[in-house]
């Protein structure tokens, strides 16, 4: 609401500066107003540190061109100075809006796409449990199949399952191993998704070995959660070569 306001002022101000121009008799009315329409188109299109270049740069040109023209032609009255004292100050209120205008629709696009990048981030996670979606998912995976299949090596299917009628909220403790699963991955090689009462990790390039140091991991964040003797979820690994694993865990 305050940007639209703020907007509004700023552009009643320019068509403001621009019918005062048109209704007064100023010298070089017709070129002011030219200069100022190819001055916005110009601005319109520049980076933010050029467009307050450009119109330093355009305000002192055409103060310095006014002092040549009124010394050549010897304009010594004073109607005739503030006549262009005038039109230059007009212009210059012309410019200096239009940078001001522009610098701010510039900063709101900058915004927007930040907010943009920051959906689009958050569109790759659940609301919820903060894991990738699944679509995410797999598309992630694609890619790491895609990597495993060059390089000739070992991605693991990791399922944890959460058993039923647990002492415990069971939603609670799916939560805990989606948490504590994160924590255990790798996370700029590994993925994690889930589905249910299920939570999928597939782990790149490493051996059965290394799964099994994960699932620990797992076991023990679990463990001094919830202080259990046996595990609340069951385990199931799988050594993937393609992307069929990818309709069993029903991603869309």
């Amino acid at each position: 609401m305050r940007e639209n306001l703020t907007m509004g002022i700023l552009v009643l101000l320019l068509i403001g500066i621009a019918v005062t121009l048109s209704f007064l008799d100023l010298p070089f009315t017709n070129e002011v107003l030219v200069m100022s329409a190819v001055s916005v188109v110009v601005m319109s299109a520049l980076r933010k540190p050029l467009t307050f270049l450009y119109a330093i740069t355009m305000i002192l040109g055409f103060g310095l061109f006014l002092i040549v023209y009124a010394f050549l032609n010897d304009y010594t009255s004073n109607s005739i100075q503030a006549a262009l004292i005038s039109i230059h100050l007009l212009f210059t209120g012309i410019l200096i809006l239009s940078w001001i205008l522009f610098s701010y629709i510039k900063k709101l696009g900058n915004q927007m796409d930040v907010l943009h990048a920051q959906v689009k981030w958050l569109q790759r996670y659940d609301k919820e449990t903060n894991v990738l979606t699944k679509r995410e998912f797999q598309e992630r995976a694609k890619w790491v199949m895609t990597s495993v299949k060059r390089n000739q090596s070992e991605a693991w299917l990791v399922d944890l399952k959460v058993k039923e009628n647990q002492p415990y909220v069971e939603k609670n403790i799916q939560m805990t191993v989606e948490e504590a699963s994160k924590n255990s991955i790798r996370h700029h090689f590994d993925l994690i998704t889930s589905a249910n009462n299920h939570v999928y990790l597939l782990l790149k390039d490493t051996k059965g070995e290394g799964v099994d140091i994960v699932i620990e991991r797992i076991n023990q964040h679990i463990r001094e959660r919830f202080k259990l003797l046996d595990s609340p979820f069951t385990v199931e690994k799988t050594i993937v070569k393609d992307e069929e694993f990818l309709e069993q865990i029903g991603v869309d």
